[in-house]
C-alpha cells in the first residue's frame, strides 16, 4: 500500500510539473520570448514524454536501451560501462524500477562521490563514467523525451577525486618484488608477469596489452604490430589508421619466447590472445584483480604511493 501511495504521489507530482512546464511556455510566448512554433514543438515533446512515462518506462529500461544502442563501443570500455550501469541501478535501488524522472541530481552526485573515494577506480575511469551518465540523461531528455529536467546537468568530477596525487610510477625495486612474487603463483602468475612486462617495455595501454594476440607479435622480426584500441571509433567511420609498430626490447623478447615455449609444451595452439586468462573483464575488474595480487604479495599498504590514486603505470 505504501508503494502504491508513493507511486500515486509521484504521478501527481509529475503531472503538476508537466502542467507547470506547459504554462511557463505559454507565458514566454506572451512575453515574446518564444515563437508559436517553439511552443508547439515544446508541448509536443512534453506530451511525448508523458506518454512514455505512462507506458511503464523505468530507469533500468532507459539505461539498458542506451547501452544497447552503443554496442559498438570497444569491448573493454563496454564491459566497464556495463558494470558501472549495474552498480548505478543497484545504488538507486527502487528508483531503478520507477520512471526515470525519479532519479535526481543528488543521487548521481552521491554515486560519483562514492566511486571517487573507494580507491578502486582510476580518475580517468571515474571521468568516463560521469561522461556516460551525462550522455544517458541527455538521451533521455533530448532524444526519447522521458524526463523534463536533466539530473546529470552540472555533474562533474568529485572534489575527492581531484585531490588525488595522480599517477605515480612503480620504483625499480617494487617492480622486481612484483615480478618475483608473480613467479610463485603458477599459471596465473605466468600470464600476469607477461602482461606486466609487455606494459613495462612498450608503454602500451592496458586495453591494447590485453587484446594483444600471437599473430601481432613477430618474434623473428622482433616487433609488435597492432591496432590501437582507442582508435576503433575512427575505423568504424571508414578512416584508415596504420598499425602501431613497436620494436621488442631484448628482455621482453626473451619473456615472450619463454611464454611461447610454455604454450607449445602444453599442447596448445600458438594463436589468439597472449593473455587469455584475463579476457572478458573490464578495466576496473583488471585493476581490482591487480590490487588483489599486490595485497597477496605484500606490495600494497596504506602508505603505498598508488593508494587513492590512479593505477600506477609500469
Amino acid at each position: 500500500a505504501g508503494d502504491n501511495d508513493a507511486e500515486r504521489a509521484g504521478n501527481t507530482k509529475r503531472n503538476r510539473e508537466i502542467a507547470e512546464d506547459v504554462l511557463r511556455r505559454f507565458q514566454l510566448l506572451g512575453n515574446g520570448a518564444l515563437t508559436v512554433e517553439e511552443v508547439e514543438r515544446g508541448v509536443q515533446e512534453i506530451v511525448a514524454r508523458a506518454a512514455r512515462a505512462n507506458s511503464g518506462e523505468t530507469t533500468a529500461h532507459l539505461m539498458i536501451e542506451w547501452l544497447w544502442k552503443n554496442l559498438g563501443l570497444a569491448h573493454s570500455r563496454f564491459s566497464s560501462i556495463q558494470a558501472m550501469i549495474h552498480c548505478l541501478l543497484t545504488f538507486v535501488d527502487k528508483k531503478a524500477r520507477q520512471d526515470p524522472s525519479r532519479v535526481i541530481h543528488a543521487d548521481l552526485e552521491t554515486f560519483s562521490k562514492q566511486r571517487a573515494t573507494s580507491g578502486q577506480y582510476r580518475k580517468a575511469t571515474i571521468r568516463t563514467h560521469i561522461k556516460v551518465i551525462k550522455q544517458i540523461y541527455h538521451y533521455a531528455k533530448e532524444v526519447v523525451h522521458v524526463i523534463g529536467i536533466n539530473p546529470a546537468r552540472g555533474l562533474g568530477m568529485p572534489s575527492e577525486a581531484k585531490r588525488g596525487r595522480g599517477r605515480v610510477a612503480f620504483e625499480v625495486n617494487e617492480v622486481r618484488c612484483l615480478l618475483r612474487w608473480l613467479e610463485t603463483i603458477g599459471e596465473t602468475g605466468v600470464e600476469w608477469k607477461t602482461l606486466v612486462l609487455i606494459a613495462g617495455f612498450t608503454a602500451m595501454r592496458l586495453a591494447d596489452a590485453l587484446n594483444l594476440t600471437w599473430e601481432e607479435v613477430d618474434l623473428d622480426a622482433e616487433e609488435i604490430r597492432f591496432d590501437q584500441n582507442k582508435l576503433d571509433y575512427l575505423r568504424r567511420k571508414g578512416v584508415e589508421i596504420p598499425q602501431m609498430c613497436i620494436p621488442i626490447h631484448g628482455e621482453l623478447l626473451r619473456r615472450l619466447r619463454y611464454h611461447r615455449d610454455l604454450v607449445l609444451r602444453a599442447g596448445k595452439p600458438l594463436k589468439g590472445y597472449i593473455v587469455p586468462y584475463l579476457q572478458g573483464r573490464g578495466e576496473d575488474q583488471i585493476s581490482g584483480a591487480f590490487i588483489k595480487l599486490l595485497n597477496q604479495g605484500g606490495l600494497w599498504t596504506e602508505q603505498a604511493p598508488q593508494k587513492g590514486c590512479d593505477r600506477k603505470p609500469l
